[in-house]
């Protein structure tokens, strides 16, 4: 929030005093500025939410000089130049309304985004993220209708899993280990939505359903379709129309009741007015290990993707199963790479 005090500017031109230079928001939108008259050379400078010292701003290292120590910002005003514009936000080196909200931030892998911080103008990980947990997963569904960027994406701990601009309604299934279930699908429902309505309806318990919309998808979604989406948590998708945006981190309906017949986290936005971004910190739960055979490691088609089980083993997958391999690998596979 910006002080009682007022927003000011402290620099190398006026003695670095922090309550000489006061900038005024002259519109009322929340812009502060201030009119200057340097000289032509290299200056330095900080902007300060108060007169005070203790409230100046921390200025990103991309946008600071560092050989003060001070990381002060600058600006390089060439001989000859008969004005010059500055436009940022405060302790970032973007203008503010260049500067996207946490939940659009990818926060590492090893953190969650800050729940309270999702609508927050911010882009660094102190403003948007938390430290993680082995026991949380970061979730994270973005959707862009044909005219807010036609995309859609999903998004775990940091990592994409998937991205599509096809249209109509694409769904990710999530194991509750974050493992993906089968791949992911997109439904076209510009005519009838009967394909997605089926899917929806085989979804096992202990999956999360996350679901997305690109380009457009409710000209053919039914009154059935939209109910089944209602049914995993889906309360805003009634309000769907022509190229909108929607967002969903829901749980398939044999748990709504679980859930009171919410979904982990929604997101609508009507078209030409953005992304519809759903983002939340979900239960991780590890499966046992299956008992499976150790992977064939000459085999001419390898395994894509696994994931490291707490037992030590590291689990393979390929589109015909799954194998194991053993991190430390045991006298009965040894010798598996030849």
């Amino acid at each position: 929030a910006t002080s009682s005090a007022g927003v000011y500017v402290a620099g190398s031109f006026q003695g670095w005093e922090a309550n000489a230079t006061r900038l005024l928001d002259l519109e009322g939108n929340g812009v502060y500025q201030v009119m200057l008259n340097l000289s032509a050379g290299f200056h330095e400078f900080k902007f300060i939410n108060s007169n005070t010292w203790e409230n100046a701003e921390e200025v990103p290292f991309g946008c600071s000089e560092q050989q003060s120590g001070h990381f002060n910002r600058y600006i390089s005003i060439p001989e000859g130049a008969s004005s010059m514009d500055y436009h940022t936000c405060f302790s970032a080196c973007e203008p503010c309304d260049e500067i996207p909200p946490c939940k659009l931030f990818t926060c590492p892998s090893w953190m969650l985004h800050r729940p309270e911080a999702l609508e927050l103008i911010a882009s660094s990980a102190e403003e948007c993220c938390v430290d993680g947990s082995a026991d949380l997963m970061d979730v994270v569904v973005q959707s862009a209708g044909f005219s807010d960027g036609n995309e859609v994406s999903f998004w775990l701990n940091g990592k994409q899993l998937h991205s599509s601009s096809a249209r109509g309604l694409t769904i990710l299934v999530l194991a509750v280990d974050g493992e993906v279930v089968g791949a992911p699908k997109t439904f076209d429902t510009n005519q009838d939505s009967a394909e997605v309505e089926i899917f929806l309806q085989s979804l096992a318990s202990n999956t999360t359903v996350l679901v997305g919309v690109s380009d457009e998808a409710s000209s053919g979604l039914t009154d059935r379709g939209r109910a089944l989406i209602q049914a995993c948590g889906g309360q805003q998708i009634g309000r769907l129309q022509f190229r909108d945006s929607y967002a969903l981190i829901g749980v398939p309906e044999q748990l709504s009741e679980v859930k009171d017949g919410s979904a982990y986290a929604e997101a609508y936005v009507p078209r030409d007015q953005g992304k519809a971004v759903a983002v939340s910190a979900l239960p991780r739960v590890e499966l046992p290990m299956q008992g499976n055979e150790p992977c064939n490691a000459l085999a001419p088609v390898p395994p894509t993707r696994g994931k490291l089980h707490s037992t030590g083993n590291l689990e393979m997958y390929t589109d015909s199963g799954k194998c194991r391999y053993a991190v430390f690998e045991p006298e009965s596979i040894d010798g598996c790479l030849g």
